[in-house]
């Protein structure tokens, strides 16, 4: 599991820091260093803890770094608090990366005798996280007349100093400089680490996206076409497949430029993508051309669909010209044990039937 590296970076970092896991969409968690199946009565009640509640995008659309109140942690490990992270993919969530810090580090940053003042780290609801003063868990602070406060993470949390007279204010930075540093130091370590993630997660959707309609590329749809058809040798499955070809696009590149073009190709991406399920496959396979896999489907099914797919196009309006847009579709079924190659091949046979016949229209197999 490629979490394992980063999840192994974090608890080794010597911070106290007591969990570290994923918490999927798909209900399930991954909790690092174990590979430990968790019932089904846990895996409820851990979707109902303030970590994964406060960060789904339904609660933070923002999609931000989110910072729990002070709790105690039912394992053993003592009063925590949890950072958790949002994952998203393409616009979807895929779950919640958290990562959970004792108060003993926390407090221990604080709790020097050389310290003016009193000092606290609290989150955005004003809830105490740390002091160098006693406090209860979750109380929330109360500030004096004189204050000083450093924003950390767009105002997630707040370094507070509060001290009467406005000359301590610089005694306490003097003396407890090395401690705050570090203590940011921590919490921006964790959060580059969550960025990095995230980034990586970004790479790998650029590599597999068409970058003009967001479709899989032709590498990718090979990839996952791949992974279809083995699922349908395995367990039976109809399985088709639909190859488009605009009719005469290059006449609409020399007549009305290659921006017209473009929007073409979008307009015609758009139609295949709200016509077909989630667990179908669409990917522009080439300038022009698109290909359409079909899990759970037949000849007959998959060609209602063509059909419906191409009344649809011939439909389309672009701006500021009097283009009418048509495509050819070759619609095939697969056979059982036949290599990917030889099912695109027979498609594009019929495509080209359809081509030949006319343009426009749909040729089944």
């Amino acid at each position: 599991m490629y979490l394992k590296p980063l999840f192994k970076t974090i608890l080794n970092s010597k911070h106290n820091i007591q969990w570290v896991y994923y918490t999927s969409a798909k209900k399930f968690l991954y909790l690092a260093p174990t590979n430990k199946i968790f019932k089904k009565e846990f895996l409820t009640n851990i979707y109902k803890k303030e970590f994964w509640t406060e960060a789904i995008p339904s609660n933070n659309p923002g999609i931000e770094l989110i910072l729990t109140k002070l709790y105690d942690d039912a394992a053993g490990k003592g009063y925590l608090t949890t950072l958790s992270l949002p994952i998203m993919n393409n616009e979807k969530f895929m779950g919640v990366l958290s990562i959970d810090i004792g108060l003993k580090t926390l407090n221990s940053m604080m709790e020097k005798d050389d310290l003016v003042g009193s000092i606290y780290l609290v989150n955005q609801d004003n809830e105490i996280l740390a002091s160098n003063k006693e406090f209860e868990i979750n109380s929330v602070l109360k500030r004096g007349n004189s204050t000083f406060e450093l924003s950390i993470f767009d105002d997630t949390i707040k370094l507070v100093y509060i001290e009467n007279i406005e000359e301590k204010i610089i005694t306490i930075l003097k003396t407890s400089i090395f401690q705050i540093l570090l203590l940011i130091f921590i919490l921006f370590i964790i959060y580059m680490l969550c960025y990095l993630l995230i980034l990586n997660k970004k790479v790998e959707n650029l590599a597999n996206k068409d970058s003009l309609t967001s479709l899989l590329n032709r590498r990718a749809m090979r990839i996952e076409s791949k992974k279809l058809l083995s699922i349908a040798n395995r367990y039976n499955h109809f399985t088709s497949l639909l190859l488009l070809d605009i009719d005469f696009f290059k006449d609409v590149n020399d007549t009305y430029g290659h921006h017209i073009g473009d929007l073409t190709i979008k307009e015609i991406a758009k139609i295949l993508s709200r016509n077909s399920r989630e667990s179908d496959l669409i990917s522009r396979y080439g300038g022009e051309e698109f290909l359409i896999m079909l899990s759970n489907s037949n000849k007959e099914s998959a060609y209602t669909l063509a059909e419906r797919i191409r009344k649809e196009i011939s439909l389309i309006s672009i701006e500021n010209t009097d283009l009418k847009i048509t495509v050819s579709i070759g619609c095939t079924e697969y056979k059982k044990k036949e290599s990917l190659d030889s099912f695109i091949k027979r498609a594009d046979l019929l495509l080209y039937k359809a081509k030949d016949q006319g343009r426009n229209q749909t040729v089944k197999a």
